[in-house]
């Protein structure tokens, strides 16, 4: 791009096929780094700890692991949990010198998607936590990569992940991350990107093509950010949130003569409110204009603001033959913890976290039951696990409610 100066813009494009034998539904993803990417200095103390994250899949079985790349150790003990498609897998926590690595237990892969986020250290310039996803091993449930963010929170890295899909409405309306569960969840605070999608199907070449989008009331017009596209563009965004990219003398060949030709798009990002309130919902429309003819108008994107939403399993069990039973689960006042199915009986070991992996209750047995009461501890969700003689015999979910 050579040198540019203070808010000069440059641009190129890259294109691609996907392999045939790709399976539709499996997720791609770019990376693009720009550089210089020197750490600015943000006022904040920071120690210089840096946490990376990495993924990959080896024979079916996937492994996951976490780095502090920084120049100083992590000044601190921080939290890393391990998602399985949409439940929480397991949580546990690290503290790393410079350059030191830390690998996780090898999962085999079930084609489940597994994402690993990592707590960032404090004072970090960029906000966001390192993730890392893998897709695909050992089988294929598409659709999971995207639904939690995939972004690099370092302003000199963009990540961009799309799943392959056959037919659709080549004029639509898309968001990242597309947010948990049928409510479209996504945590306080989460960017959202949105790409608009436009195809000349006339049957004449289109001379200007005119975006319109309404922002949302709960969308916050001062962190727009225009991004990529396929064409040259100027943008506008009136007072009343009412957002424009203009493509004039675009001259876009109709589907007829040019289908490759004929597709444009336009991404943004913009965040939220910061005072929007949880389950709060967010709703995102276009109207894409080609000359004078209608508006064609796009479906509609939605998320909900939430926290907690995450879910794990009542109980993953290192070997099939383990069991547990915690009764009453929920529970308000007190509860019994029972395992089941150990061969010898050694003393077991119990801990208790809450949903940021942080380490609520431990204790030990001599036999294979746990009197647990709430104690000091909030309603809410939380995880434990159980080890044996320093080996794993399972983990799960226990739920604190009101009496």
């Amino acid at each position: 791009m050579g040198t540019l100066d203070p808010g000069e813009a440059g641009q190129f494009s890259v294109k691609f096929l996907t392999d045939c034998a790709a399976p539709v539904g499996a997720t791609h993803c770019s990376e693009a780094h720009i550089y210089p990417d020197t750490l600015c200095p943000t006022g904040q103390p920071w120690s210089g700890a840096e946490v990376s994250v990495e993924g990959r899949c080896e024979n079916d079985t996937i492994f996951l692991s976490i780095k502090n790349t920084g120049s100083a150790p992590n000044a601190q003990v921080l939290d890393y949990v391990v998602v399985e498609d949409v439940l929480m897998m397991t949580s546990g926590t690290f503290n790393l010198v410079n350059n030191q690595s830390m690998s996780l237990a090898p999962i085999s892969g079930n084609g489940a998607t597994y994402r690993l986020q990592a707590q960032q250290e404090p004072g970090y310039p960029y906000s966001g936590m390192p993730s890392v996803s893998v897709e695909g091993c050992g089988g294929l449930n598409p659709g999971m990569v995207t639904v939690f963010p995939t972004e690099n929170s370092n302003p000199a890295i963009a990540i961009y992940c799309r799943e392959s899909i056959n037919s659709y409405d080549p004029n639509d309306k898309q968001a990242f991350p597309k947010g948990y569960g049928t409510a479209h969840y996504i945590r306080p605070g989460t960017p959202l990107e949105y790409q608009i999608r436009f195809q000349n199907t006339g049957n004449d070449t289109a001379f200007t093509v005119r975006l319109v989008d309404t922002l949302s009331a709960w969308l916050d017009p001062t962190t727009l950010r225009p991004g990529a596209s396929s064409h040259a563009y100027t943008w506008d965004l009136n007072g009343a949130g009412v957002l424009t990219f203009l493509y004039e003398n675009i001259l876009l060949a109709d589907s007829i003569v040019d289908e490759p030709g004929s597709h444009g798009f336009v991404k943004f990002t913009i965040n939220h409110q910061a005072d929007a309130p949880l389950e709060t919902v967010i709703e995102n429309t276009a109207e894409i204009y080609f000359d004078f003819n209608e508006a064609i108008v796009t479906n509609t994107t939605f998320h909900r603001l939430g926290e907690n939403f995450v879910t794990v399993g009542l109980w993953q069990p290192e070997q099939p033959r383990y069991a547990v039973s915690v009764s009453p689960n929920p529970f308000s006042d007190a509860a019994i913890l029972e395992v089941k199915g150990l061969h010898q009986n050694t003393p077991l070991h119990l801990q208790v976290f809450d949903l940021q992996g942080k380490l609520q209750l431990e204790m030990d047995s001599d036999g294979t039951i746990f009197q647990l009461k709430k104690g000091g501890l909030p309603t809410g969700v939380y995880l434990f696990k159980i080890d044996q003689k320093g080996k794993s015999v399972g983990a799960g979910k226990l739920i604190i409610q009101d009496q």
